[in-house]
């Protein structure tokens, strides 16, 4: 069953143009808390008992590492609340 959604090609374009040119993170350094984000489908990777995670680049692997590596208890508190019962140190 086809969708009849308007979609505008070049509006896309003009937004996708305007975002910030970053790289992916390649740093150890733990984000701002407010640029943490969770995805539905990274729990399972954030789980302690998982000993190999897989991803491509640009899945999270390396932000997620720089997190759960915090020596900040604030990181490990969002991770809890983000995550629930779901996720333990």
């Amino acid at each position: 069953m086809p969708h009849n959604v308007p979609f505008d090609a070049h509006a896309l374009r003009t937004v996708l143009d305007g975002l910030p040119d970053v790289p992916a993170w390649e740093s150890l350094v733990p984000p701002k808390l407010s640029d943490v984000y969770r995805p539905r489908y990274h729990v399972k990777a954030l789980n302690p008992d998982a000993s190999i995670v897989v991803g491509m680049r640009g899945a999270g692997k390396s932000f997620w590492t720089a997190v759960l590596s915090s020596d900040q208890p604030e990181h490990r508190d969002l991770i809890k609340s983000l995550f629930g019962n779901t996720w333990k140190p």
